[in-house]
């Protein structure tokens, strides 16, 4: 070619990229022939298959949301249960609790700190004491054994 005019060089590489377009659509024919036929022979497979796995999965789906009411019911009565047993457990252990059983906070000083030990309340102390029924003010007499 390389002896050939520029317009017959043109012309001849025209006509090998005609034929390289024709090859490249055949190809692709060919291919999308093969997919679709592929595509057919798996339809065929399935169609006796799919209504039975349709209906099957159906009746699995409905039986579930048969049962779901129950489960989510069964579920509640469950966790409101718990619940309830938590609460009854907190109610037992905390502070009005301890109070009703016949037990005293007793808070001294200007801060209202929770005494521990009858050496943080020397004689003097204003003491708040809160009792289940409510509270009272008194004062302290100092650590017993101190008179």
């Amino acid at each position: 070619m390389a002896g050939l005019e520029p317009r017959a060089q043109l012309a001849a590489s025209r006509e090998r990229a005609g034929l390289l377009l024709d090859r490249a659509a055949r190809v692709v024919e060919a291919r999308l022939a093969r997919a679709s036929r592929e595509g057919e022979r798996t339809a065929g497979r399935l169609a006796p298959i799919l209504p039975a796995r349709l209906a099957a999965d159906r009746a699995r789906l409905d039986g579930l949301a048969q049962r779901a009411p129950r489960v989510v019911d069964r579920r509640l009565r469950a966790a409101s249960a718990a619940l309830a047993s938590t609460g009854a457990s907190l109610g037992a252990l905390g502070p009005g609790a301890t109070l009703a059983r016949g037990y005293a906070i007793v808070r001294g000083g200007r801060e209202g700190t929770i005494l521990r030990d009858p050496a943080d309340a020397p004689a003097g102390t204003p003491l708040r004491v809160t009792l289940a029924g409510g509270s009272l003010a008194a004062t302290s007499d100092g650590p017993a054994g101190e008179a």
